[in-house]
């Protein structure tokens, strides 16, 4: 996948594979049980990108070991509940013409996430019909 953002271009690579658990009861639905692993690279070409003051700067992300669990109600069609980490390195380097070395920035971080549907409970069955009567 290539993006483009503001004069941008960034490389990036995004693997997700899905694993059916099977089914489960989630606020009165029946639900399938979805589990998910991920990982993804993003990185700048190898000339990097131009930064303010003429200095050249290469940025690249990776993504392992992301674990993600899916509710999904299927009769709906609709996910009642996605939660997800993703541990996240972003390494940016950046070459000044006033250093020797270019500066090396690396960050560390993981990314946590809970999506909930925020839908009652199911409705109640419907009763049978009132037969109407006359006086």
């Amino acid at each position: 996948m290539f993006l483009s953002f503001n004069s941008i271009a960034i490389n990036a690579l995004i693997k997700i594979k899905y694993k059916l658990l099977g089914t489960e009861i989630y606020k009165g639905r029946s639900c399938a049980k979805i589990s998910g692993t991920l990982a993804m690279g993003m990185d700048t070409p190898p000339e990097g990108m131009k930064v303010p003051g003429g200095g050249q700067m290469k940025m690249q992300m990776t993504a392992q070991d992301g674990k993600s669990l899916i509710l999904w109600d299927h009769a709906r069609g609709r996910m009642m509940l996605s939660k997800m980490s993703l541990p996240v390195e972003i390494v940016m380097e950046m070459a000044n013409p006033e250093l020797e070395q270019p500066m090396k920035i690396t960050q560390k971080m993981t990314i946590i996430s809970s999506v909930e549907t925020l839908d009652g409970p199911p409705p109640a069955p419907a009763s049978a019909p009132v037969a109407a009567t006359t006086p």
